[in-house]
């Protein structure tokens, strides 16, 4: 998923410019802007002969006012501001994260021509080296994961077997967690089929969702594995999406033999893993289809 990047500083002449040149020189999948709050006429030339010799041409950059994406919304917004000299602009726009990675302003260098050069080349290899760090914790294994919180009447079966099965298949781009509507007792022949495929939930416990709502919890989705009369009665988790739903057997109303409630608890095992593996499938292809 295409990541939306601002980077902020006062004149958007020097370091802002430098880092976006090197995140979009990362990653040419992400979107990334520099912008200040006192825009300067141009962009340093000091700025532009060291990024050049970087392999990175800022001669058709020019400076931009923050002002002009405050409409926008974006991922970071990142400050490249020294803390101890400057006051470090705000972005006032709608933000997923906001981050400081501050640096000397190259600008206020003095001296021969080759020593101001000398640090605006320092400067850019700060920048460089530390906006490369942030880039790889923003992508690879450090990428943030979508949270996912699969709900049933007593969490004691179906939703069980989602949240492990989407964090077996699911767990380096998922993070899941099951809830029922009230908090039941895990159901001891779940437990038992899914040993049998090779995950143990035996020391689960049952969370009732309504729990989980009132400490504020946060998700990317929120997925109802029940009925869609149980479902209805589920919460309106703020951000999350609620258009998924999943309708499973109740493994807890199945009649007859031990072997037989097993036998059919089996069956309900394998429509949620195979259910799980079909979304992945599809939202990989949903993500591919936008890169």
């Amino acid at each position: 998923m295409t990541k939306k990047i601002l980077i902020l500083c006062t004149g958007n002449s020097c370091r802002s410019q430098m880092a976006e040149g090197f995140l979009k020189s990362f990653d040419s999948q992400l979107e990334v802007y520099s912008a200040g709050t006192n825009p300067s006429e141009k962009v340093d030339p000091h700025a532009i002969k060291v990024m050049k010799e970087a392999g990175i041409d800022l001669s058709n950059n020019y400076p931009k006012s923050a002002d002009q994406f405050i409409n926008n919304s974006f991922d970071f917004v990142i400050t490249v501001c020294d803390n101890a000299k400057e006051n470090c602009p705000v972005f006032l726009g709608k933000v997923g994260s906001r981050r400081h990675i501050g640096f000397e302003d190259p600008a206020g260098a003095i001296g021969t021509e080759e020593e101001i050069l000398s640090v605006f080349r320092r400067i850019r290899n700060e920048i460089k080296k530390d906006f490369y760090e942030f880039y790889k914790k923003i992508s690879g294994e450090y990428m943030e994961k979508y949270k996912v919180l699969f709900v049933c009447v007593h969490n004691s079966a179906r939703s069980q077997m989602a949240e492990a099965y989407l964090n077996k298949f699911g767990g380096e781009r998922f993070s899941a967690e099951s809830a029922g509507l009230e908090a039941g007792r895990l159901n001891p022949i779940v437990v038992e089929v899914m040993k049998e495929d090779g995950i143990d939930i035996s020391g689960n416990k049952t969370t009732e969702v309504f729990d989980l709502f009132k400490q504020g919890k946060f998700y990317s989705y929120v997925v109802p594995v029940c009925d869609k009369e149980a479902a209805e009665k589920c919460p309106i988790f703020p951000g999350a999406r609620h258009d998924i739903q999943w309708s499973f057997k109740d493994p807890s109303k199945f009649e007859g033999s031990y072997e037989e409630k097993l036998s059919a608890t089996r069956v309900i095992r394998d429509q949620i893993k195979n259910q799980i593996l079909v979304w992945l499938k599809e939202f990989n292809s949903c993500e591919e289809n936008e890169k």
